[in-house]
């Protein structure tokens, strides 16, 4: 009985020292119980366990809410905090004390093992409770780990390919007109069935062996439009007569009276064409004007270097620009060409060839 009291004692000292601080005048009259001490609680935390009932002992939650709290004796389940039960067990503590037949409670007894049995349950069940809810608490954070980071890996996968895709587009157009200038650069030089060399050029010249090349207006290059089209035949029949004057090595007046020639039916053609692109300047832009009209002048300048290079005479260089002018035309004529006569209504169109027929009878 006395272990039982001083038990109960100690908890009730450790209550008051934690929550109201140690007090000087409520001697124990114990050694042990005197020298207890414990820091105090937060504010925070010390309201929370005095006034608002936080440390219910029960296991329903709702019945802690439900519950109407009273103090000290003649008080039922659920007990709050440790005054109201260390007050209730000094009272139970006491009633043992004044029964006849205390001499024969010991741990054998009856009720003392049912006693000591439920407080066993209680704190088995309680650990399991603990236990079961520390479990499930780490299994929600992994889990909403595991989300947040797959959500987060895909996040910078998008970030990563869209980043790769954001600068191989102006990487691949840059490749694309690096090669296209290159391309148009090989096609400069003489290939190596030409040969590289002067002597190669001539051999091949005198034999009778180099071989002419195409130059026809191709399907793919016609607008179905006679004033562009018959335009486009004059000046490749002006580029078919100017290589064939340079294939067969006429004097240098005579190539350039051809180049001559050729400049003069390329600047009446593009003439003619860049007045039909002002009538339609409704339908066709003035930024698609414009470039057009730069590429003819572009093309015209080239005609003035190639005629530059005639006059040297050189064979080996007179090769290059006979390669170069069976080529020269076929960009501009498969493309913007093209594109501008997109624009021209079918009826004007067929009204043209109409005409053009007419004409020739």
């Amino acid at each position: 009985m006395n272990l039982l009291t001083k038990a109960c004692t100690y908890f009730k000292a450790i209550h008051s020292t934690v929550h109201y601080g140690k007090k000087e005048d409520m001697p124990l009259q114990d050694p042990m119980l005197e020298n207890i001490a414990f820091s105090r609680l937060s504010k925070e935390n010390n309201e929370g366990l005095l006034l608002q009932l936080k440390d219910c002992f029960l296991v329903s939650d709702t019945n802690c809410e439900s519950a109407n709290p009273k103090r000290i004796y003649h008080a039922d389940p659920p007990f709050w905090g440790l005054t109201t039960l260390t007050s209730r067990m000094l009272m139970y503590i006491d009633q043992l004390g004044h029964i006849s037949q205390l001499d024969n409670l010991d741990e054998y007894t009856n009720t003392i093992r049912f006693i000591v049995t439920a407080i066993r349950n209680d704190i088995r069940e309680g650990i399991e409770l603990l236990t079961q809810q520390v479990t499930d608490s780490a299994i929600g954070a992994v889990n909403q780990t595991k989300n947040t980071l797959t959500i987060a890996v895909i996040i910078c996968a998008v970030l990563i390919v869209g980043t790769l895709l954001l600068n191989a587009v102006p990487w691949e157009r840059m490749i694309m007109r690096t090669s296209n200038h290159s391309q148009k650069l090989l096609e400069l030089l003489p290939s190596e069935d030409e040969g590289n060399d002067v002597k190669e050029v001539q051999d091949a010249a005198d034999d009778g062996e180099m071989a002419k090349e195409p130059m026809t207006l191709l399907p793919a290059m016609r607008t179905h439009y006679p004033p562009i089209d018959k335009a486009r035949e004059a000046i490749f029949e002006c580029v078919r007569q100017l290589v064939e004057t340079i294939k067969m090595k006429e004097s240098t007046s005579s190539i350039m009276a051809a180049h001559a020639q050729l400049m003069g039916i390329t600047y009446k053609g593009f003439t003619e064409e860049e007045h039909e692109m002002e009538e339609r300047e409704h339908e066709y832009s003035t930024d698609k004007r414009e470039r057009h009209m730069q590429t003819h002048v572009v093309l015209r300048q080239r005609l003035t270097l190639l005629g530059d290079n005639l006059r040297t005479g050189r064979d080996a260089t007179t090769a290059i620009v006979r390669r170069y002018l069976i080529q020269l035309y076929d960009l501009h004529f498969t493309e913007e060409d093209i594109e501008f006569a997109s624009i021209i209504p079918p009826e004007e169109k067929e009204l043209g060839f109409v005409q053009t027929q007419v004409a020739q009878k």
